[in-house]
């Protein structure tokens, strides 16, 4: 059965007459998507109309057609609607015909209520084939007559428009692709009271990510040929950015008008930055503002909204409750008004009890709509007309929920930690690629009371994983753990939200973790009396008398990172070491900003402190604080290195940290290497990506000179290779790589190794820092082309070894040679 209702005429009379025209139009609006075909678009659209007005037998006009009933609606039967869509393009607005006549598949039936406040709506998608011509800009109009007779804002004939201005050239930012234009949907009539300040979201979504602006329809052929603009100035005010509709009647204001009253905006999306709108759509709707003596507050919708992950290869129906409740229960909810999509089902309202009701939408997803975002929007309504706020649904179909993975995050469920001394840093896993919500994360004590709360949201010490596995890393600087204590991390739900689609929310987790039994520095020893400190460009060493400590294990001592222990230095003094930055080292600048310095503290256990598996067992230690005063420029390094015994931590400094210089396994730069990744084979044939960092807000690192050399000490080598000087790459491999951030520095650059010198020896590479202001034109470099130094390089090289050397060599077995394990020390 093929039932069709006729409802609009579009560019068929030339003129209209008000008492004989159909009085039945209640809104709609279009958008559209390019389909990968050129001058193919996807054109969808919703359409509004006065319920049962073909049944009426009093009604104006003389249309053929019928309305939509529940079989149609049900069984998704095509009504025609007696109208045609036609297109317009090129500098004479050539007009060519897109649907005649159109048809579309009735969603949802209003029938409570005033005649006149009755509706329906239905809404089509239809795959359309534009003729090519010079230019891509096209015009689509969908416009006739008529609005319903008592509109308190528009005067006879009450025509209406619904214009879409389309664009179909490629964009460079999406890969040559054609823009979509933003999509919308909305009730077709809104109930408002007048004693009430009313906001409407216009729930204007872009697929591409571009920027949304709303604004009242202005005077011409493709959006208003009658009352433009603001409905009524006295009660409507939009927010142009957040597409949010004001409407506040002034109570004393004795020439209001109930009724209806016709909104009519029009929806652009920009690229940021840019005030040329891509692309323009309609979105028409009705509101009702009535007199009531109400309290505002009483219907609160409760849920429904947000954005749901809808499987598309699960039979079994999808289901949303829409919920909302009264404060009143002596006034109850009359019913939730929805704006559904072909095939969903919406059930009776129920009552809950208490106030509280609900529907249930349920359908089948289909496999078709993989990866696409729609709307399901609905509004609550009391008994005496009182309205709740519209909400929307986002449903992702083919989504992915945000899902935590605690068994192999850090720390991971039920394992147990070292206290860390300063800045501890955690890593949390989700199964899905995810982007941050600027939402907290919360540490529990067993009793149930927050320890510590941090907010997830970007900057210099947080890490956002966008390559498998997903992660996102930080560090709460100002969260003093206890030692010998049980925490919970609670995460709840839309701690962070999915990267595609309508971002949806993760899910909500928590688990378990222990710090082991640490130890606390109560006792301060005169570092004058046991040790002496050496301070190098880069590093820093402590020896410790012996006779302080007989018979000690030297890896019991330990820095504020309890990662970084003691050796033994020779037979008279243990030793232990930090490079600048790291094992907790705390940084102090002078007033002068010329000198830093470097403190750390060393922790030693009482006589008879047990020891199990390196970690302290009791609290009370002996500390050593030590100090190392150096120029404010300070020198980063990453070791290449086989066989360093010293593993050091992530940069815990506190104070004014100044640099880091990270290593990352690939381009990606999602995580940097870290001590427990540590050895990594590297194939001479891959190339190494390193970032410089400052900690200093507003400036960015500038790279003096980045130097290779077989030792952690570059000021005492003769052997030696430049690869950055000035900012500028020396070494012909070198890539200078995009960063999120101004705070950051990144390059690439391919292995090598040092002739003369054993292929499994370390190489160090150092860079001098400084900070610069990017504002000013402190970062601004005048760097050759590398054409030019392609000599300059191999010249760097002062040493008796000569050059160093690249390439590949194959051994007995054909494998290849020249892999490095690399051992990070970041300052």
């Amino acid at each position: 059965m093929v039932r069709s209702v006729l409802f609009a005429t579009v560019l068929v009379m030339g003129l209209f007459f008000e008492e004989a025209s159909p009085k039945h139009f209640r809104g709609g609006y279009m958008s559209y998507r390019p389909t990968g075909v050129p001058n193919q678009i996807t054109l969808s659209f919703r359409l509004a109309y006065k319920h049962n007005f073909f049944s009426d037998p009093n009604r104006e006009g003389n249309e053929d057609g019928e309305d939509c009933t529940l079989e149609d609606k049900e069984m998704g039967y095509p009504i025609k609607t007696g109208a045609k869509f036609i297109a317009r393009y090129g500098p004479t607005n050539i007009k060519h015909t897109l649907f005649d006549p159109a048809y579309y598949r009735c969603t949802d039936i209003m029938d409570g209520g005033p005649l006149e406040n009755q509706w329906t709506s239905g809404l089509n998608e239809s795959v359309v084939t534009l003729p090519k011509h010079d230019s891509p800009i096209w015009t689509i109009l969908y416009d006739s007559c008529c609005w319903v007779d008592t509109l308190r804002n528009y005067d006879a004939p009450r025509t209406w428009i619904l214009g879409m201005t389309i664009n179909l050239a490629g964009r460079s930012d999406l890969g040559g692709r054609p823009n979509s234009s933003p999509y919308v949907d909305g009730i077709p009539l809104r109930e408002v009271t007048r004693q009430c300040t009313t906001m409407i979201h216009i729930h204007a979504r872009d697929p591409d990510g571009d920027r949304v602006m709303c604004r009242w329809t202005r005077r011409g052929p493709t959006e208003c040929d009658e009352k433009c603009g603001n409905p009524q100035e006295k009660y409507f005010d939009i927010d142009e950015e957040s597409c949010v509709i004001r409407i506040k009647v002034p109570p004393k204001n004795k020439q209001f008008e109930p009724g209806l009253y016709v909104v009519a905006v029009v929806i652009e999306d920009f690229i940021e930055g840019s005030d040329e709108p891509l692309s323009k759509i309609p979105y028409q709707f009705l509101v009702n503002i009535q007199e009531r003596d109400v309290d505002c507050g009483r219907v609160v919708t409760l849920a429904g909204d947000g954005c749901y992950a809808v499987p598309v290869n699960d039979p079994s129906p999808f289901k949303i409750d829409l919920r909302a409740m009264t404060t009143n229960p002596a006034v109850p909810i009359a019913y939730i008004g929805t704006v559904t999509k072909p095939g969903m089902t919406v059930s009776s309202l129920i009552d809950d009890g208490n106030g509280h009701y609900h529907v249930e939408v349920s359908f089948v997803p289909p496999e078709h709509k993989d990866g696409m975002v729609e709307q399901l929007c609905f509004q609550v309504v009391d008994e005496e007309g009182l309205a709740g706020s519209e909400r929307c649904a986002e449903l992702f179909y083919g989504g992915e929920v945000p899902r935590p993975v605690p068994l192999i995050s850090t720390p991971s469920s039920n394992s147990t930690i070292l206290v860390p001394f300063l800045n501890p840093e955690w890593t949390i896993y989700f199964t899905t690629k995810i982007m941050l919500n600027h939402q907290m994360v919360e540490f529990l004590y067993d009793n149930g009371t927050v320890a510590h709360s941090e907010l997830l949201t970007m900057s210099a010490t947080t890490t956002v994983g966008t390559e498998d596995p997903y992660f996102v890393t930080f560090t709460t600087p100002d969260f003093p753990m206890t030692a010998n204590t049980s925490y919970t991390i609670r995460l709840d739900k839309g701690a962070v939200v999915s990267s595609s689609g309508c971002h949806i929310p993760s899910e909500p987790a928590e688990w378990r973790f222990t710090t082991d039994p640490g130890r606390a520095a109560n006792t301060v020893v005169d570092i004058s009396i046991v040790s002496s400190v050496h301070c190098s460009p880069t590093y820093m060493v402590v020896y410790i008398d012996r006779t302080f400590l007989p018979a000690i294990n030297p890896s019991i001592l330990t820095m504020n990172d309890p990662d970084c222990y003691g050796t033994v230095h020779n037979e008279t003094h243990l030793a232990i070491e930090t490079m600048y930055g790291k094992c907790g080292t705390e940084a102090i600048v002078n007033e002068d900003q010329t000198r830093v310095s470097m403190i750390n503290n060393i922790f030693i256990p009482r006589e008879g402190s047990f020891v199990y598996g390196n970690v302290m067992t009791r609290s009370d230690a002996y500390k050593i604080r030590f100090n190392c005063s150096i120029p404010t420029k300070r020198i980063s390094y990453v070791e290449f290195n086989t066989n360093h015994t010293l593993e050091t931590a992530q940069m815990n400094a506190t104070g004014d940290p100044d640099f880091a210089l990270k290593l990352f396994p690939d381009e990606s730069y999602g995580r940097p290497y870290r001590v427990w990744d540590f050895p990594i084979d590297v194939q001479q044939s891959a190339r190494l990506h390193f970032e410089a960092r400052t900690y200093e807000p507003n400036m960015a690192p500038f790279l003096e000179e980045c130097v290779a050399t077989p030792t952690a000490e570059p000021g005492h080598e003769s052997v030696r290779y430049t690869v950055i000087r000035d900012g500028c790459a020396i070494d012909d491999t070198v890539r200078f790589e995009d960063a999120p951030y101004t705070a950051r520095v990144r390059f690439s650059i391919e292995p090598f190794s040092f002739i003369g010198y054993n292929l499994q020896n370390s190489i160090f590479l150092h860079c001098e820092m400084r900070n610069c202001n990017p504002r000013n034109g402190g970062c601004d470099t005048d760097c050759p082309d590398i054409a030019k130094r392609s000599d300059v390089s191999s010249s760097q090289m002062d040493g008796e070894d000569g050059p160093v050397e690249r390439g590949r060599g194959y051994d007995n077995s054909g494998d290849q040679k020249g892999a490095r394990e690399i051992y990070l020390h970041e300052i």
